[in-house]
């Protein structure tokens, strides 16, 4: 249960546990003291990810359970990182929390409508380009114009450009 001088931080089907609070502390800070706090890997592990710095990072494994992307195959699962119970609007790392804040994680299937202004819309969208990335590193008979994701930036976005190729015979 979390108090006015705590955070408490709560994995969906997995452990909960109030951390201390202290003034400027963000969501990616909390992760990382419930993980001390907890210091069992056999009851808590995690993994995050950088997807920019408009998202910044976020959870991509928590408990040996990873989001699952399968270009090819729906449903899409994703860790959805909660504050107080809502879908965050920004990555760990970018909320504020505090005293008294829950920092939750929940695996869910993506929605496009449900999750449409949430960051697990952010992590299908990136999934998607890593997807497109690597589908054209395979040449393609069909296709005249061509999307062709660039190199990741220093950020970790992938940058998108169109390439003109003549038809492939």
């Amino acid at each position: 249960m979390s108090n006015t001088s705590t955070v408490q931080v709560t994995i969906v089907g997995g452990p909960s546990v109030a951390i201390p609070w202290f003034q400027g502390m963000n969501a990616q800070q909390a992760l990382e003291g419930a993980y001390a706090q907890i210091n069992d890997n056999a009851q808590f592990t995690y993994a995050t990810q950088y997807y920019g710095p408009d998202l910044g990072y976020l959870a991509m494994m928590i408990n040996e359970t990873y989001d699952s992307f399968t270009s090819s195959a729906a449903p899409f699962y994703y860790w959805e990182f909660l504050l107080n119970g809502s879908p965050a609007q920004a990555g760990i790392d970018g909320v504020a929390l505090n005293a008294g804040d829950v920092v939750g994680f929940s695996f869910e299937m993506y929605d496009a409508t449900r999750h449409a202004t949430s960051t697990l819309m952010y992590k299908h969208l990136f999934r998607l380009a890593q997807a497109a990335h690597e589908m054209n590193r395979v040449p393609l008979a069909a296709h005249r114009h061509r999307p062709v994701l660039t190199e990741p930036e220093p950020s970790g976005i992938l940058k998108q450009s169109h390439e003109r190729r003549p038809a492939d015979p």
